[in-house]
């Protein structure tokens, strides 16, 4: 392992981020409740969303409720024995809500309203919210909404009148709220391609990392090289230079660098959920978001309830050694009501399977990819008053590898690197959200500032190439507060990024000064039934470039000087135009018309100093040539436009939820490398692309305790024109495939749970299975491929109240295949990223 590179920072952290994400998970099953049964129940003081969902746990009495109604209210406590029209009284006292058990056997929540002298003294187990006994519009809307993620006919008499019949009520999904349209909404309400995957859902498969389960999202592909950071490619747009093409937040933050495709690590310890949007995010997300955005949010603290839970296991790889992981999570009350601190933290420690061969001892190195990671997260939410909350975050990330995972067919890593390439990264996030919510409107101010530090061994010399960059970023936005009717969205944003790189005789600095605008605008017609959006985001992006030193110049095999400082400014209007229709059942149908853009780049001074260079040498290709014309010192921005038809349904009184999309996007002005000399490269744009696609996801539970999933994803993506450069050399080819982008992928997953009687024990199984068809990587007429990768992982348990012990198995074919697509040159034409081999372990859970 390299010692650790880190050098003295500048502390001076811009104030910090983020908002609480409050996702009330509603347990529904249609189980009736006698008005006057009395429960044992138990309820701190805390946020109404979380006070109603525990009722409904301690009660198994499911609850309906509208999430904006709670979001800035606060619960009284209630203990001792009640019936439910009593707990929902002392519960509600003083919120401005009311509550209820409608003829169905549901808890209902709505706005108080007043009782006339004559109704004192009635039984009040269902409280009309309107004189007629109809809830009134936005509330009617709202059961609408709920019912197209449960069941269209959930409320209804007849489904009442069937329970009566079989008194066996259904097990109906959960609902997941999302905030993809920066608002919180039921993810069947989006009218967009949407993936969620919640805290439950990435521990209950026993998730470590992103690659673990982030194939579950139709259309999306990623490559993890076991060294820390990620590519990541959303419907077919994926890239090898320039900014990632993918948008990456953690939390409010955005994750994405200069010059730099992939994005960093984050282990999935601790989370809110992860959402995955697919297609341009150009106006609410900015740049970057070409192909889709990935957002990572994190837990908030809790008030009023002290939690822990512990994470602990350990592994063996076959033809490696070892592995421990102990994660730890702690909520700890500070004030009542008013503030609390919550820390996660990770230690892993993983074995290497791969082989390198030492020239300087000839001896061959074994497990040389072995991985060390560690990260820290604390985040203090305060909250003086009921309207307004701060969330105070400091997040930090360690990660050492001998080498990343790409070799050869026979496990050993590159032959003629005299080194193996190790890497190490840290990372140090601070971030500061503010939130107000007014009656009308809902104030949010995002701060971020991140430390990104990394270094690359080389391969050859043996000596670090360093990489240092730091982002302050500072949104602040406004929502309208209602959730029907004619909505909004707006605000404005700032990012200031810095990198600085050393390695191989040269220093850099690259600056990017950014500035954006954007709004959203949502308008209902035909009774609420039908939905057009309309938003637009402007992006100005000035950036600069330093470079000095020294370039190898392969043509005279010296040194040529690099003194280069160039900048240029960048800018794009981004538009969305969205169409969305809600049936009578629930169902939702949607168009959407969106661009995406990825901000304009500066030249590399190495580039532009042995393009100068070679212009002046005849035996070269570009002698006599203008190198301006061969080598721009600006590169234009990339533009997108998809355009896309889906829908979300569900079925069979929502077990049953199918979603299911058809796009295409026009890809214009790409990044692309081209040939300085056969060993140098430089960035240009050329030609265009297209990507034609059919996304499919379901997820069903045909009966009570199994849970079914499913996803795929066909895409044609390919260059639509040949492009050769100045120098004669082919750079792309019509018709070939995107890099790195399979056609097709399919992921699925069975879950059972079972209780064994009234022990208080129960049992869990899940496998799961991932398959995709090989990635192709061109350079010019040369083609490589990667091969078909299936895995497949599995996993088995027992459940006590507090407890968790489980047996997995991950790769369980132990598939050893190309991932990626390796280099098309000989010697190295079978080389590439590698997945760990098939590895068994145990996993202890314990919580508070």
């Amino acid at each position: 392992m390299m010692t650790s590179l880190r050098h003295d920072r500048r502390w001076w952290h811009h104030s910090i981020l983020l908002r609480g994400l409050l996702t009330p998970w509603l347990v529904l099953s249609l189980m009736g409740a006698a008005p006057s049964q009395v429960y044992d129940i138990d309820l701190a003081a805390q946020d109404i969303a979380d006070a109603l969902n525990s009722l409904s746990e301690q009660t198994g009495v499911p609850v309906i409720f509208e999430y904006d109604l709670a979001q800035t209210r606060k619960s009284k406590a209630v203990s001792g024995r009640f019936t439910l029209t009593e707990a929902l009284e002392l519960l509600l006292r003083d919120s401005g809500l009311s509550g209820g058990l409608s003829s169905s056997g549901v808890i209902t929540i709505s706005p108080s309203i007043t009782i006339n002298a004559t109704d004192r003294g009635k039984d009040m187990t269902s409280i009309p919210s309107t004189p007629d006994s109809r809830p009134p519009r936005r509330t009617r809307s709202f059961l609408k909404n709920l019912a197209a993620a449960i069941s269209a006919a959930l409320l209804t008499t007849s489904v009442a009148q069937s329970q009566e019949k079989t008194d066996e009520p259904a097990n109906i999904m959960e609902l997941v709220v999302v905030s993809a349209q920066k608002r919180d909404q039921n993810i069947l309400d989006v009218a967009m391609s949407v993936s969620a995957f919640s805290d439950r859902d990435i521990e209950a498969r026993g998730a470590i990392q992103l690659a673990d389960f982030l194939l579950g999202a139709p259309s999306t592909a990623i490559i993890d090289n076991g060294s820390g950071d990620l590519n990541i490619a959303i419907r077919g747009i994926s890239s090898t230079l320039g900014d990632s093409p993918v948008g990456y937040y953690l939390d409010e933050a955005p994750f994405s660098f200069i010059n730099f495709v992939q994005v960093p690590d984050v282990r999935t310890w601790d989370l809110e959920r992860v959402e995955v949007l697919r297609g341009p995010q150009g106006t609410l997300f900015g740049a970057s978001s070409l192909g889709g955005t990935v957002r990572i949010l994190t837990r908030n603290p809790v008030f009023n309830e002290f939690q822990g839970k512990l994470d602990l296991t350990a592994s063996s790889t076959e033809d490696g050694g070892n592995n421990y992981g102990a994660k730890i999570a702690l909520n700890i009350p500070l004030v009542d009501d008013t503030l609390a601190l919550r820390i996660a933290a990770t230690k892993e420690d993983y074995s290497g399977w791969l082989s390198f061969f030492d020239f300087f001892t000839f001896t061959v190195l074994e497990k040389v990819n072995d991985r060390e990671i560690e990260t820290l997260r604390a985040k203090l939410l305060w909250a003086p008053t009921e309207k307004m909350d701060f969330v105070l975050s400091f997040m930090s990330s360690d990660q050492e590898s001998g080498s990343d995972t790409q070799a050869g067919d026979d496990g050993f890593i590159l032959p003629f690197f005299l080194f193996p390439q190790s890497t190490e990264s840290e990372w140090d996030l601070f971030a500061l959200t503010f939130n107000y919510h007014a009656p009308s409107f809902d104030l949010v101010s995002a701060t971020s500032y991140i430390d990104y530090d990394s270094a690359v061994r080389s391969p050859f010399t043996g000596q670090p190439s360093f990489s240092d960059s730091e982002i302050f970023s500072q949104e602040i936005r406004l929502n309208s507060s209602n959730s029907e009717g004619f909505r909004w969205t707006g605000g404005v944003y700032y990012r200031e990024l810095t990198t600085d790189g050393s390695g191989n005789g040269a220093i850099s600095n690259t600056t990017s000064d950014s500035w954006a605008v954007f709004g959203e605008v949502v308008w209902p017609f035909m009774d609420e039934k039908l939905d057009l959006t309309v938003g637009l985001r402007y992006y100005e992006d000035e950036r600069t470039r330093d470079d000095k030193g020294f370039a190898f110049n392969p043509f005279t095999f010296g040194f040529l000087p690099v003194d280069v400082q160039a900048d240029d400014t960048f800018s794009a209007l981004s538009p969305r135009f969205n169409l969305a229709y809600h049936t009578d059942g629930g169902s939702l149908v949607y168009g959407n018309i969106a661009k995406g853009f990825r901000s304009g780049n500066i030249q590399s001074g190495a580039s532009i100093a042995i393009a100068d260079f070679a212009v002046t040498v005849p035996e070269s290709p570009l002698f006599g040539l203008d190198p301006r014309s061969v080598v721009p010192i600006g590169i234009d921005e990339e533009n997108a436009w998809t355009y896309e038809l889906g829908t979300k349904a569900p079925f069979a009184d929502g077990r049953i939820v199918i979603e299911a999309a058809v796009y295409y996007t026009d890809w214009t002005d790409l990044q692309t490398i081209i040939n300085v000399t056969p060993v140098v490269g430089a960035l240009v744009n050329v030609g265009s692309a297209h990507s034609l696609g059919i996304d499919f996801g379901l997820t069903a539970e045909p009966v009570d305790g199994l849970t079914l999933t499913a996803s795929a994803n066909w895409n044609e993506s390919e260059y639509d024109e040949d492009f050769v450069d100045s120098g004669g050399s082919k750079v792309l080819t019509k018709g070939n495939r995107i890099i790195n982008i399979p056609e097709f992928t399919v992921t699925g997953s069975a879950a059972y749970r079972w209780e064994f009687g009234s022990s208080g024990l129960s049992g869990f199984a899940m496998a799961d299975v991932q398959y995709n068809t090989e990635r192709t990587f061109s350079f010019g007429a040369l083609v490589g491929e990667s091969e078909t990768m299936t895995q497949v992982s599995a996993r088995i348990g027992l459940q006590g109240g507090h407890w968790g012990a489980f047996l997995y198995v991950q790769n369980l074919t132990n598939y050893d295949g190309r991932v990626s697509a390796p280099l098309p040159f000989p010697g190295i034409d079978t080389v590439a990223v590698r997945v760990r081999p098939r590895t068994i372990g145990i996993n202890l859970k314990f919580n508070y």
